[in-house]
């Protein structure tokens, strides 16, 4: 069983695993874009090739995507 914790994409997704592995989580789940709007913006390729290879470097996976609040309107 992997123990892991919702976290903060705040600077960037690669902070995200980041701070999981300061807490010692070994996967995580994260807001891919504002839970409070509709928008949805992808990352970058290089912003999500490097992600990629953070998380595989860190042992951090996988990674789950929380849901949009609006989708509960």
């Amino acid at each position: 069983m992997k123990l892991g914790a919702h976290v903060s994409t705040s600077g960037g997704l690669s902070k995200a695993i980041e701070r999981a592995t300061d807490i010692g989580a070994e996967t995580i789940q994260i807001f891919a874009s504002s839970p409070r709007a509709w928008r949805f913006r992808h990352p970058d390729d290089e912003t999500a090739e490097k992600f990629i290879q953070l998380s595989e470097q860190e042992g951090v996976g996988p990674c789950y995507i929380h849901g949009s609040y609006l989708v509960n309107i």
